[in-house]
């Protein structure tokens, strides 16, 4: 539980401050390092194993930090899509989106050639894009055969995995963030 409570601390102080002098970097990889945060995916979860502990009731002090996010819920959400909508707007043509439609997408998805050049790229410019969804199954150190997926099953995955690159749609980016972020995708997919 205390992992789960320290993840949105630990990840608002690496996310303010990665960009001063990577102090925000470091403060991500050591909470990572010494296992201060909770995995999102279990190390049993990637060998297909499911956990003692699922299902399970919400803890309450979690469920305590769930319930004012409920009740935002709806503006968050119109948020979100009039992110998605800046993105739909300003994204080249030439970049496939699959989510121009999907209304308050998490993660707004495009397919691009060489997401991780982009990332990286974008990365330098202080601006932090999605790695989300690079293989058909996530995250890329799952047991595959522990899933039953076979290589080359699903080919249309396999190939948009390889292209997949997530801009941020979350209440920290703005319509002026959002418009930024298109420019230098579009930017960096030209070049």
């Amino acid at each position: 539980i205390i992992r789960h409570l320290l993840h949105p601390i630990l990840f608002y102080i690496g996310r303010g401050t990665y960009a001063f002098f990577g102090l925000g970097k470091a403060v991500l990889y050591a909470s990572k390092r010494l296992f201060l945060t909770a995995r999102m995916v279990s190390s049993l979860e990637k060998k297909g194993i499911q956990p003692s502990y699922v299902p399970a009731m919400y803890p309450n002090v979690l469920a305590r930090t769930l319930l004012p996010s409920l009740s935002h819920m709806r503006s968050l959400n119109a948020h979100r899509t009039h992110i998605a909508r800046v993105y739909a707007a300003m994204l080249d043509t030439s970049i496939t989106q699959p989510h121009a439609t999907v209304t308050a997408p998490i993660r707004y998805t495009v397919l691009v050639d060489n997401p991780q050049r982009i990332e990286q790229a974008a990365k330098q410019k202080h601006i932090l894009l999605g790695n989300w969804y690079r293989t058909p199954v996530d995250p890329p150190d799952t047991d595959r055969t522990a899933m039953q997926y076979a290589a080359h099953t699903c080919p249309h995955a396999e190939t948009y995995a390889q292209q997949s690159l997530n801009l941020p749609t979350g209440p920290s980016i703005s319509p002026q963030d959002a418009a930024h972020i298109a420019h230098i995708v579009n930017t960096l997919c030209t070049q």
